[in-house]
C-alpha cells in the first residue's frame, strides 16, 4: 500500500474504534478486574455451566454465545461475542464467600470490587427480606467487620422462571404426536418426564413402541397416575396395557417414529433432554410438567430429589430445573447422583453471616475472568468447582447464583492526523451501552456516527480528504454515513498505529473512565 499521502497536502485522519466499547480490562478506581478465578468459577451458557477453557474453545469456531441472564426473576438468554469476555492475568484481592448451615453448598470467590447481586443488612426472619441491590464483594465484607450482625442473602434461582415464547400450534412435538389442545400437550410433557426417569421404560423395536411404566413396587399409585395421564392424552397415542398391567404400551406409529429418532440408542435414552427443552417454547410451568414426571419417577419418598447415573444427565437436570424457576444442586458421586431442587425462599434464596463466612485474602496470583451481558441491570448466574477429575469432569460443584457481569466503563474514538499529530478523542459514556444488544457491531455504528459529527463541526478547510481505518469492519458504517460527503475517501489499512495505547497515558485514562457524559477533546 502507497502511504506517500499521508506526507503531502493531503488531510488524513487515522479512525480507530478499538476502544469505543470496553469492560474492565485495567485497574479500577476501585481496586482490580472485577471477575472470578478461571480455575474453578463457571458461568451459565446456553450450553449449561462453562469455564474460560470451554468458552475459549466455544468461539474458536463460533461467532456468538448465548449467556444466561437474570432479568426481573426472569432468566433470559442474551448474546455476547468474544470481545465480551474479560480475562486478566495478575494478583487480586479476592473475597472468599463459605457458606454454613442451610447455605453450607454457597461458594464463591469474586474479586474484592466484583458486582453482587445482594440483600445486605441486620438479620431478619425468613419471608422479610431487604432490598435486593448491587454491592461490590469487598463493601460487604466491610460492613461484615463493621458489624458482626450483618447477613449477606443471595439469589439462587430464576424465580419467574423462563417464559414462553410460542404458541400451541408452534410446540415441535404437538403435531408430530397429534397433540390439539394445552391439556393433551400438558399430560404429555408429565408423561415424558415419567418415560424418562424410570429405567425401566424404554422403546420397544419389535413392536414399534413406546413403553411406560405403570407399575413399581414401592409405589401404588403410579399406574392411577399414569393411567389418568394417557387418558388426558386420549387415543393419540394408540395405549395398550402389557406384562400384566405393569407396562403401558402406546403403539401409534407416529409416537414410536418420533421417540426412535431421538432416543434409538438405548444406551443414550436416559442421559440427556429433548434439545426442544432449551430453545424457550415451554416456559416455566410446563418444565415444570416434566420436572413432576421425573419426580414421580424418583418415587413419592423423594420429594425434592432427582436420581441419576449419569453425570451428563445430572448437569442437564440442574439446568432445567433452573429454567424451571427452581434453585438446583447436586450432590453424590460418580454413578450415584442426587439433585435436589426447591422454590423455598430459605434455601433457594440462602442467607450468609458476612463476618462468619466472608474472608478477604489479598494479592491472589492466578488468572480471572467474566463476561458482559447485553441485558438490564446485566446479571449471570455462576457455579464454583469444588471437586473434579483428572479429565476435567465435575465432581462437586456450589449452588448457582446469581451475580453482576464485568460493568462496561467508559471508552474512547481516536481520530488522528499524521501530519499535524493532533489527536481527536471523544469518550463514549457506558450508559450508551445500557439495555442494548449486540455492541461489538454497535460500537462500529457509534464510531461511524462520531465521526461523521466531528466532520460536520469543522469548516471545509480543516476537513480530513481521506479516512482511513484501523478495522476493515469500519468501512461500511462509515461508507453509508459518509454519504453527505462524497469528496472524502475511505479506505481501510495494512498500518498497525497503536492508537490504543494512548489510554495508558495517565492524564488521558483518567480523563476517558472518570467522564460522566460524552466529551470530545483534542491533544497533540
Amino acid at each position: 500500500t502507497n502511504y506517500a499521502e499521508l506526507f503531502s497536502h493531503q488531510t488524513c485522519w487515522f479512525v480507530d474504534d478499538t476502544n469505543v466499547y470496553r469492560v474492565t480490562v485495567q485497574k479500577t478506581f476501585e481496586g482490580n478486574l472485577t471477575c472470578f478465578p478461571a480455575a474453578d468459577h463457571q458461568i451459565m451458557t446456553e450450553h449449561g455451566f462453562w469455564s474460560l477453557a470451554q468458552v475459549q474453545r466455544h468461539f474458536a469456531t463460533h461467532s456468538s454465545l448465548r449467556i444466561a441472564c437474570y432479568v426481573d426473576g426472569h432468566l433470559e438468554y442474551h448474546a455476547i461475542t468474544l470481545a465480551d469476555v474479560t480475562i486478566d492475568h495478575a494478583d487480586h484481592d479476592l473475597v472468599e464467600i463459605a457458606g454454613a448451615g442451610v447455605a453450607a453448598d454457597v461458594s464463591l470467590a469474586p474479586t474484592s470490587n466484583h458486582r453482587m447481586l445482594l440483600r445486605v443488612g441486620a438479620p431478619k426472619p425468613c419471608g422479610t427480606r431487604h432490598a435486593l441491590e448491587v454491592h461490590s464483594a469487598g463493601s460487604v465484607y466491610a460492613q461484615g467487620q463493621r458489624d458482626s450482625a450483618v447477613d449477606a442473602q443471595f439469589v439462587a434461582r430464576f424465580a419467574e422462571g423462563e417464559e414462553a415464547s410460542v404458541e400451541l400450534a408452534q410446540l415441535p412435538f404437538a403435531e408430530p404426536l397429534g397433540l390439539d389442545t394445552d391439556d393433551a400437550v400438558d399430560a404429555f410433557l408429565e408423561l415424558y418426564g415419567l418415560w424418562l426417569g424410570c429405567k425401566s421404560s424404554s422403546l420397544d423395536p419389535l413392536a414399534r413402541s413406546v413403553v411406560v411404566a405403570r407399575h413399581v413396587e414401592n409405589d401404588s399409585g403410579r399406574a392411577v397416575y399414569a393411567d389418568a395421564l394417557v387418558a388426558r392424552i386420549g387415543a393419540r397415542a394408540g395405549a395398550a396395557l402389557a406384562d400384566d398391567g405393569r407396562l403401558c404400551v402406546l403403539q401409534d406409529s407416529a409416537w414410536w417414529s418420533y421417540f426412535a429418532a431421538e432416543y434409538s440408542n438405548d444406551d443414550k435414552r436416559d442421559q440427556h433432554l429433548w434439545n426442544w427443552m432449551w430453545t424457550g417454547c415451554l416456559g416455566k410451568q410446563r418444565l415444570r410438567l416434566v420436572v413432576t414426571g421425573l419426580q414421580r419417577a424418583a418415587g413419592s419418598d423423594a420429594a425434592g430429589q432427582l436420581y441419576t447415573d449419569s453425570a451428563e444427565f445430572r448437569d442437564e437436570l440442574q439446568r432445567l430445573l433452573l429454567h424451571a424457576g427452581y434453585s438446583a444442586v447436586f450432590a453424590g458421586e460418580s454413578g450415584v447422583w442426587v439433585v435436589s431442587y426447591t422454590d423455598d425462599e430459605c434455601v433457594a434464596e440462602p442467607t450468609l453471616n458476612v463476618a462468619q463466612n466472608f474472608r478477604l485474602v489479598t494479592q491472589q496470583p492466578g488468572t480471572v475472568w467474566c463476561v458482559t451481558v447485553p441485558s438490564r441491570g446485566q446479571y449471570i448466574m455462576v457455579r464454583r468447582v469444588l471437586a473434579g477429575d483428572v479429565s476435567g469432569h465435575v465432581e462437586a460443584a456450589s449452588r448457582p447464583v446469581v451475580v453482576g457481569n464485568t460493568k462496561p466503563v467508559n471508552g474512547a474514538m481516536t481520530v488522528l492526523n499524521p501530519r499535524t499529530g493532533q489527536c481527536f478523542i471523544k469518550v463514549i459514556h457506558s450508559s450508551v451501552w445500557a439495555g442494548q444488544k449486540r455492541l461489538g457491531q454497535l460500537a462500529k455504528w457509534k464510531t461511524a456516527e462520531e465521526t461523521v459529527a466531528l466532520v460536520r463541526s469543522l469548516p471545509v478547510e480543516e476537513q480530513p480528504n481521506q479516512l482511513i481505518v484501523s478495522r476493515k469492519g469500519m468501512l461500511d458504517p462509515l461508507e453509508v454515513t459518509m454519504l453527505d460527503f462524497p469528496n472524502i475517501t475511505i479506505r481501510g489499512s495494512e498500518m498497525q498505529l497503536p492508537l490504543q495505547a494512548l489510554l495508558k497515558i495517565e492524564k488521558i485514562g483518567d480523563m476517558i473512565l472518570k467522564a460522566t457524559e460524552p466529551k470530545m477533546s483534542l491533544w497533540s
